[in-house]
């Protein structure tokens, strides 16, 4: 089989024709692996940040690509919320979805194989999947194939949930018992009155509304806990970039939720391949006892239930109660380690898997004592209030 290697912008240009038409052959492509998001991406990182693709040919046609960057990588070895070690090394990240073409066990083998070979020449210390589906042979061989102390251990899988959407709003509400629609006027009414002012849901999706979206989401993100984890909706350089470059190619749809004159909760994703990807998602945390993130969720879906370019609304990584109730159709997914065999790869992955393994029984205890919700709701409050402080 020939392998040709894209570390460059210019070989990955080159390429451009076999990496476009083999996502258009996924049946639901994922907009991490469009190859001018990828390129968008690379462009705004760091300098250290360099494209790695490699494209796996059969008698001179492609049949299976990875696309992956190699990058700074720090483990974020944490019990919980609370961050244990957080050592660095040189990854070569393959991106969510992508893995594009034929995935039969014997091809999965090979790109195994060869990946295992960019450790062995040390061009990169660490292979990431981002979340590969459990019941793939890609996930099972990258879990097979490496030696034991090379193996990551301790994956943990999520579901990945999605909707499929109605025809329609009306069939859209018609699905929701007569309790919940009940209970969601009754929230909207209590953000009205605590508001002063009617509520509102305001729809941007034009370059020219970039500016002030970013400016209110990042704003509202900074309160969350997810701001305080640093992984919230941020205001970057990279950020801006890559919802211009959505909203040019008519893909961004992003949605604030107004108490009065005041924004109080955001959703932005990007429709791609009749899918919409809800990319972040936030509400101010003072305003929780009247669910702002769920008036606006649903708002949100029955905009998209008017859209004829959309079937499916993708929640993102994660499980979560409200996804449990309103998806059609769910997955399991899990990231995976390789890591090199040499010493400190070995050792960061000790030291990784230890406190994975300490975690997860964290978790199972609290499972068992039936308190993991009101540990996780402690914890990101006291998450919540330090963000409030700064």
């Amino acid at each position: 089989m020939e392998i040709i290697k894209a570390t460059s912008l210019e070989e990955i240009e080159a390429i451009r024709p076999a990496w476009e038409k083999m996502q258009i052959d996924e049946p639901h492509p994922i907009i991490n692996a469009n190859i001018d998001r990828y390129l968008s991406v690379v462009k705004t990182s760091d300098d250290d940040v360099q494209p790695y693709v490699l494209l796996f040919c059969q008698q001179s046609e492609p049949v299976v690509m990875v696309i992956g960057r190699l990058e700074e990588h720090k483990f974020t070895c944490k019990i919980g919320y609370k961050v244990v070690r957080n050592p660095s090394v040189r990854c070569l990240t393959v991106v969510y979805g992508g893995i594009l073409g034929q995935t039969n066990p014997k091809i999965c083998a090979t790109v195994v194989y060869e990946l295992m070979q960019v450790l062995r020449r040390d061009e990169a210390e660490v292979i990431f999947f981002n979340q590969l589906r459990t019941d793939s042979h890609m996930y099972r061989l990258s879990r097979e194939k490496p030696k034991f102390l090379c193996r990551g251990h301790f994956p943990k899988a999520e579901k990945h949930w999605r909707t499929e959407l109605p025809a329609s709003p009306e069939v859209l509400y018609g699905s929701f018992s007569r309790k919940r629609k009940k209970e969601w006027k009754r929230l909207s009414r209590r953000l009205e009155d605590a508001a002063a002012g009617p509520i509102d849901v305001k729809s941007y999706c034009d370059e020219s509304q970039v500016d002030l979206f970013v400016t209110i989401a990042s704003k509202i993100s900074a309160m969350t806990y997810k701001g305080a984890l640093g992984v919230g909706f941020e205001d970057t350089s990279q950020t801006r970039t890559l919802l211009i470059q959505a909203a040019q190619a008519d893909r961004w749809r992003a949605y604030v939720l107004y108490a009065g004159d005041e924004p109080c909760a955001f959703e932005s994703g990007i429709i791609y391949g009749r899918t919409y990807f809800a990319e972040a998602i936030g509400y101010e945390p003072h305003r929780r006892s009247f669910s702002p993130g769920t008036i606006l969720f649903v708002k949100v879906l029955e905009g998209l239930c008017s859209n004829p370019r959309v079937d499916f609304f993708d929640y993102g990584f994660g499980n979560a109660e409200y996804k449990e109730r309103l998806g059609t159709e769910s997955w399991l997914e899990a990231s995976v380690y390789i890591f090199a065999p040499r010493f400190y790869p070995v050792l960061v992955n000790l030291a990784d898997s230890s406190i994975r393994g300490l975690s997860l029984g964290l978790a199972f205890l609290a499972s068992k004592l039936g308190i993991t919700r009101k540990v996780k709701r402690r914890w990101r409050d006291r998450l919540q209030d330090k963000a409030g402080e700064k």
